[in-house]
């Protein structure tokens, strides 16, 4: 279950109503911690909030549990997904709902748009993923085509290429999307990709 209490927001409760929500998802074996240095680069109007992952991994935490080719997660990850939907279904005021995520957070997020295309203004996905066996129907989020930032690291050798080119191709059928790639950056957030999500939520 998400953990209400460890989210860390950039604004107190009195200063967070009718301004834009940004919500920052962290990758495997990370914590909330790891996405607030976006906060500064959000547009001054938006408010920033980063989530602790549900799943214990080791000391820190994740989105989705360990794959396995039987595909015994997969019913994991879309309680988690219906979680956080759960709890973005109870937010009131915010103007609009932007998603941030890094790594198996970018995969979260794009389960996200997927369930709920009509739901987020804008994702930006930094280093993540689409997989393939949890791609599911689209036909509206084809319709709404929502704007997508997608960055790649082009010595990232924690995705694999194809499962890149993938996501890249999945995003561009369904989405209005923006691609960049990095070319000297592996897996990891640089300060080159916080400007790019910068200027992309502004």
């Amino acid at each position: 279950m998400l953990d209400v209490d460890a989210m860390v927001w950039s604004a107190t409760e009195d200063r967070r109503a009718g301004r834009p929500l940004v919500v920052l998802l962290h990758g495997r074996y990370g914590t909330e911690y790891d996405m607030t240095r976006f906060f500064g680069a959000l547009p001054p109007e938006a408010v920033g909030v980063a989530l602790r992952g549900p799943i214990p991994w080791s000391d820190r935490w994740a989105w989705a549990p360990e794959w396995t080719e039987d595909g015994a997660g997969i019913g994991e990850i879309r309680a988690v997904v219906d979680d956080l939907l759960k709890w973005i279904d109870g937010l009131r005021g915010f103007d609009s709902i932007k998603l941030v995520g890094f790594s198996q957070g970018g995969f979260t997020s794009l389960q996200l748009l997927q369930a709920e295309p009509r739901r987020f203004a804008a994702v930006v996905q930094l280093c993540g993923f689409m997989a393939p066996e949890l791609a599911g129907p689209d036909d509206e989020l084809r319709a709404v085509r929502p704007p997508v930032l997608n960055i790649r690291g082009g010595q990232d050798t924690a995705i694999p290429a194809d499962l890149a080119d993938y996501t890249s191709g999945w995003l561009r059928q369904r989405t209005t999307l923006t691609e960049l790639i990095f070319e000297d950056t592996g897996h990891e957030i640089t300060a080159e990709m916080i400007a790019a999500t910068a200027d992309y939520l502004r």
